[in-house]
């Protein structure tokens, strides 16, 4: 299964979508963590059957994708994302098995029930109503189908989300803590079969580098305060002084990774 990409934006989502797309060049060279997650996820993915038709929400540029292919996974995938130049990417990599869908996640093209499998890594800190999503993803997942995910949780990028705070600049996204993530599943009527919690820091030159980092992975993509030359040298600086080591300017991820089931 291949084609070109069906596309179902909605308007006030374009520029959320352009935004995207100017990253999707250079996503992969950054996306370190993103493929240390999915890497983990796939572990989980494997253990299911490849029968049915599974859906990859916010699947950016296919480095799933292109993952499974090389374990020899014949699982059929929808990938969904917002950004056209993300899915143009996923299908440089991979084609066969794969359908490209340019759509809001949070306005489906999908039918109920049409899916065995959906798995969302990494996404749900882009939207304001996190529980709204995962409804959605519910209504689209087959009776007994199965959701395989991963959340960041409020202790990621507690170094910059200090400093920024300080700074007045507020936080872009709003990140659940750990124990919230698995009461919204419950709420949303999933059973719960597996959580892991996954941690790691990683070390940057300078600061500079540390932004530079989650820029191209969309990290400001959605809302930010630009900051003056001034600004940002100061901001840099006070980062370094306060946090950097012989290690280099870190950044904390926490990340909750687990399946779960359709029951009701």
């Amino acid at each position: 299964m291949s084609g070109s990409i069906q596309k179902v934006i909605t308007p006030q989502k374009k520029h959320i979508a352009r935004a995207f797309g100017l990253k999707a060049s250079q996503y992969d060279s950054y996306a370190t963590v993103q493929i240390k997650i999915l890497k983990l996820l796939i572990k989980q993915i494997m253990q299911y059957p490849d029968n049915g038709l599974w859906a990859d929400f916010g699947c950016g540029t296919g480095i799933l994708e292109k993952l499974l292919a090389e374990t020899g996974n014949s699982k059929l995938i929808t990938g969904i994302d917002i950004a056209v130049e993300s899915l143009t990417k996923m299908m440089q990599k991979v084609s066969d098995g794969v359908l490209p869908v340019a759509a809001d996640i949070e306005h489906l093209p999908f039918r109920a029930e049409c899916f065995s499998g959906i798995i969302i890594s990494s996404v749900l800190q882009w939207f304001s109503d996190p529980l709204q999503i995962l409804q959605a993803m519910h209504t689209k997942l087959k009776p007994g189908g199965t959701l395989v995910f991963s959340v960041f949780t409020s202790k990621s990028f507690l170094e910059l989300n200090q400093l920024r705070t300080e700074y007045g600049l507020g936080i872009p996204v709003r990140l659940p803590p750990e124990e919230k993530v698995p009461e919204l599943l419950m709420e949303c009527g999933y059973k719960i079969l597996r959580i892991d919690n996954f941690r790691t820091v990683e070390y940057f030159s300078d600061a500079r580098c540390l932004l530079k980092s989650l820029s191209a992975i969309g990290g400001t993509a959605v809302t930010g305060h630009r900051l003056t030359r001034n600004e940002l040298n100061s901001f840099c600086s006070d980062f370094e002084n306060r946090y950097g080591s012989t290690s280099g300017v870190p950044l904390t991820y926490e990340t909750i990774i687990g399946t779960a089931r359709k029951e009701t």
